[in-house]
């Protein structure tokens, strides 16, 4: 309502709209993305300072630096090549990461034939269940839509022989993990297998 106000309302705009971009994957690749964006809004603020080439110059150096970060950073770096997984094909990857994947398929069906379950506790869950066209609600992406809703125990209040494979080595586990769950899993359920970086846990009586 008041004109003077009106590049506050504009920032304010601005940001929700970096906000949807970054969260709930706050990374490198969607933060520099959301940068995109703000091209416009530096004109809004700074175009009466700067004008013609100079800031076609900064506006060129800001798209480059974001589309290199966002789409050409990964496929240059060592080791990745193309992904040839379910739904992820044309994607790069890194080669080790890929046969994880493939390997931990592989094991969580031969558990199944066998009899068990298997629920990864932790943010792998999603990479295995995108190239099964799986959904598995509250479980692919733990903290997604689920803040404050399910607890550790109501999400362990599962029917079946369900056995819990969360990776051993905490640190190369990102921010998105519900670390209460992952701890919960290791402290009070018996380690049954072990497979890769993965330990497996059963509930016991």
């Amino acid at each position: 309502k008041d004109r003077g106000n009106e590049k506050n309302s504009e920032v304010f705009m601005y940001a929700l709209a970096g906000l949807t971009v970054v969260y709930p994957l706050c990374d490198g690749a969607h933060l520099v993305a959301a940068f995109i964006p703000l091209i416009p809004l530096f004109q809004c603020y700074f175009g009466k300072y700067i004008r013609g080439y100079a800031w076609t110059a900064i506006s060129t150096i800001i798209v480059c630096t974001c589309f290199f970060t966002v789409f050409l950073r990964t496929p240059l770096e060592a080791g990745t090549q193309l992904c040839a997984l379910h739904n992820f094909e044309g994607l790069y990857i890194k080669k080790e990461y890929e046969e994880i994947v493939k390997r931990m398929i592989d094991y969580e069906a031969e558990k199944r034939k066998e009899g068990h379950l298997i629920r990864f506790a932790d943010e792998f869950s999603i990479v295995l269940s995108i190239p099964q066209d799986r959904y598995q609600k509250n479980w692919d992406m733990l903290l997604v839509g689920n803040i404050g809703r399910n607890g550790v125990e109501d999400l362990l209040d599962e029917e079946g022989d369900i056995w819990y494979a969360v990776r051993r080595d905490e640190e190369k586990l990102g921010e998105q993990n519900y670390f209460d769950l992952i701890r919960y899993i290791k402290e009070h359920y018996k380690k049954v297998d072990e497979v890769l970086e993965f330990e497996v846990y059963e509930k016991t009586d």
